[in-house]
């Protein structure tokens, strides 16, 4: 008999509304996006929802396509409005419960989340036998998912058979993460930033940035009209640019206090989307729409923001290297139990020299611009506020 819930309009405005709080959900949709491959051209969503997780493997692989199927017309409704006129996306109605469509075709990658469980244990193992039929050679199935056994004891046994595999079980604890919000490689030192954070090891965590795509272009090849991106691919290590190809376009944590994150470059879509502190409510709530946690955390247009539109919280922790603060410094942010924007003072002339020294085409411009001095915070804000609106 099928469990399938999603027969109302209703139920799924209640998942959407209250799905922030399922446990690890943020965790499970972070590893869901690791496991991608590194290119891939196809992808199958299973009960694609509101398409958040669609949106998630698409924006860290833009290069692909994608198909979502889901049960409820409320869901798919909301789905279309958060893809707009995307081309690289369709979507079709369809129950789990049900034979997956015939004439669906080939996919490198199937994924699914907090989906399959609504079905019955029989329907469970038939739909992962029909994925495996329409997955490529060499393609994956991930699907991020949350169960509970029914005794402690069966609990007890179902960590027992995971650890031998190696997953990384979550063990309810905390440790300090640091996270950079992208454009790490867009500067005169580029080698030289990387060294300071890659003896950190997993600590870290990178989102990569416009100015990040950038410097890969150059690096393989390519050209860009920036000076920073110009000099830091040319400049680059094997090694780091390895270390590149690791950035994630969205990152996906739960912090103590905050709760779900997402940490992203300018917003959970788009590496190039500007916001400030003078952006509307209006078109603030828009670019948030849709955003895979309640929280999200940026960089992309240098300036500190905590805002919050349409019940999404927005902050931009500031920029390090290349601030518009209007004072000097180093800008970023402390996270849990709140946000705290702090700013450190460093040594001015140690940097402009080693800036002076790097060989970058007018370093002393650079250095004059965004170490000796920091650009007006509000001029700053109001020609990024014409640029979007232009």
């Amino acid at each position: 008999m099928s469990v399938n819930l999603w027969v109302n309009e209703e139920h799924a405005l209640s998942y959407l509304r209250e799905r922030a709080s399922l446990p690890h959900r943020v965790d499970a949709l972070e590893v869901l996006c690791e496991l991608l491959p590194e290119r891939f051209e196809r992808v199958l969503d299973l009960g694609t929802g509101d398409g958040v997780t669609l949106g998630l493997v698409l924006a860290a692989r833009p290069e692909a396509t994608g198909v979502g199927l889901d049960f409820g017309d409320e869901m798919l409704r909301q789905a279309r409005e958060r893809f707009g006129d995307d081309t690289r996306v369709e979507f079709g109605h369809h129950d789990l419960d049900e034979h997956l469509p015939a004439g669906v075709g080939e996919f490198d990658v199937v994924v699914s989340s907090f989906a399959i469980h609504h079905c019955a244990p029989a329907r469970q193992r038939a739909l992962y036998a029909e994925v495996f039929e329409i997955l490529r050679p060499g393609g994956i199935f991930v699907n991020a998912e949350h169960v509970a056994s029914p005794t402690a004891d069966l609990h007890n046994e179902f960590l027992a058979a995971l650890r031998p595999t190696g997953i990384t079980l979550y063990d309810g604890g905390s440790s300090r993460w640091d996270y950079d919000c992208g454009d790490l490689f867009a500067g005169p030192l580029p080698n030289e930033a990387a060294a300071l954070l890659t003896p950190l090891g997993d600590r870290v965590r990178y989102v990569r940035g416009n100015a990040d795509r950038e410097v890969a272009t150059v690096y393989d090849g390519g050209t860009t009209e920036f000076d920073g991106p110009r000099h830091a691919g040319s400049v680059l290590t094997a090694e780091h640019r390895a270390l590149l190809d690791t950035f994630a376009s969205t990152v996906l944590i739960s912090v103590d206090g905050l709760g779900d994150v997402c940490c992203c470059h300018g917003t959970p879509t788009s590496d190039e989307t500007i916001l400030t502190y003078l952006t509307t409510d209006e078109r603030l709530a828009a670019e948030l729409s849709g955003a895979p946690a309640p929280t999200v955390i940026g960089g992309h247009t240098h300036m500190q923001v905590d805002r919050t539109a349409g019940g999404v919280r927005y902050v931009n922790a500031g920029s390090v290297g290349m601030p518009y603060e209007g004072v000097p410094g180093a800008y970023w942010a402390l996270l849990g139990p709140d946000v705290e924007h702090r700013r450190t003072e460093y040594d001015l002339a140690s940097a402009t020299g080693a800036i002076l020294a790097s060989g970058m085409p007018a370093a002393e411009v650079f250095a004059a611009e965004y170490v000796a001095s920091s650009h007006p915070r509000e001029e700053t804000a109001r020609t990024f506020e014409a640029r979007a609106e232009g």
